[in-house]
């Protein structure tokens, strides 16, 4: 039925524009073409969630290879530990947030910017090349450009320390009230911000790396 279908339109599609085969191309395609590549029909494109596919929310540990999520706590734990003893901010936290932010570092803001943890610019004065407008909550989002990933490493834990979240060190190495503490000063517009930290967390005993 499929291939009769195609056939028909092939031999209607003689007599028409070329703007017009242009678009019935790109109607037959979105109309076939579903499922990973599959043949099939799409019933409708209007219920999605923009949330759901916004490459710069955070995601969840059900939404990560646990390859990649081992991955990069091989690699950075180290740096949370030591930046935990520099600035109070548990390594735990510092971790999850890195990995659900950055995607284990696959984001298009870890590859493209270095910067791992989602950090924003909300400067008017900033120099060329300080920061890049991708549309996140907003179209007119900046974020900050780092030259290393170290380098959002160290100005995550500044900021962590510093201004409204600041109060947030008093809570010591309890990664719960930090990560609840995270959502309550709205790091992320996620309403299930701490649920993901804490899954991250608890999934893969990242706060061994708080003793």
């Amino acid at each position: 039925i499929l291939l009769f279908f195609v056939l028909y339109r092939n031999h209607n599609l003689l007599g028409e524009s070329n703007a017009r085969k242009t678009e019935i191309w790109k109607e037959d395609e979105k109309a076939t073409k579903t499922n990973n590549g599959k043949f099939g029909f799409e019933a409708t494109t209007k219920s999605v969630d923009k949330k759901a596919i916004n490459p710069y929310a955070p995601v969840s540990a059900k939404e990560l290879a646990e390859a990649d999520v081992k991955n990069y706590i091989r690699r950075f734990s180290k740096v949370a530990v030591d930046e935990m003893y520099r600035f109070g901010v548990p390594a735990s936290i510092s971790l999850a947030q890195a990995i659900i932010e950055s995607r284990c570092g696959n984001s298009t803001l870890a590859r493209n910017n270095n910067n791992h943890f989602g950090v924003k610019c909300f400067s008017k004065k900033c120099t060329e090349g300080h920061c890049t407008n991708h549309n996140d909550d907003n179209h007119k989002d900046f974020f900050r450009n780092f030259d290393s990933a170290w380098e959002s490493w160290r100005v995550h834990s500044e900021m962590l320390t510093n201004g409204k979240y600041k109060k947030l060190t008093d809570f010591g190495t309890n990664y719960k009230k930090w990560a609840n503490g995270l959502e309550n000063c709205g790091y992320a517009s996620d309403k299930d911000y701490s649920e993901k930290l804490i899954g991250i967390i608890e999934r893969y005993n990242l706060n061994q790396y708080d003793l």
